[in-house]
């Protein structure tokens, strides 16, 4: 009777325990109400670098600026692809490459790393303007917010030169 009672218990506490863990799953992305007041959206835009050269890669920069020490921001998923924002002073800042169709692959170390950073397969259906950005509190748990837009700035035009010179020619003149 004892030995039929442990197996009744053990049988039944197996599907508790793959339901508790299955609730964690499906809670991890979960996006917030609002954005916290840290996070200064009036100051948030994108830069978008076109390429000098017809095989060149399009690079886009977010600044995303905060207001005070006690938030950190983590990542940012944007256009279809997820970057690690990085703190430079009172902003946030992620960069984005867009590969031209004209660019040769190559299967050197910095592609391969770049490669699984693009494919990470995102939690999130996104519109082409929208964002999400991963942040922390105080150290605390994960946090998800939506933002629909962010102001683009306009482009930052790279002149190119036959010779290679292109911009490091320009700041030289300067």
């Amino acid at each position: 009777m004892l030995k039929q009672l442990k197996k009744i218990v053990f049988l039944t506490s197996i599907p508790l325990v793959m339901a508790s863990f299955s609730q964690c799953g499906s809670a991890q992305y979960v996006l917030e109400d609002q954005v916290p007041p840290e996070i200064d959206l009036q100051g948030a835009y994108y830069q978008v670098t076109p390429p000098g050269i017809k095989e060149g890669d399009t690079q886009v920069r977010v600044h995303i600026p905060v207001t005070k020490d006690n938030i950190s921001l983590d990542k940012l998923y944007f256009r279809g692809q997820v970057s690690t924002l990085t703190q430079a002073k009172d902003a946030y800042v992620a960069n984005f490459v867009e590969r031209s169709k004209e660019t040769p692959i190559t299967l050197g170390e910095e592609t391969k790393q770049e490669k699984s950073a693009e494919s990470e397969k995102l939690p999130f259906d996104l519109k082409y303007g929208e964002c999400i950005i991963s942040y922390t509190k105080g150290g605390g748990e994960t946090k998800y917010v939506k933002v629909d837009e962010l102001t683009r700035k306009p482009n930052i035009n790279v002149p190119m030169s036959p010779k290679g010179g292109g911009l490091k020619q320009e700041m030289k003149k300067n």
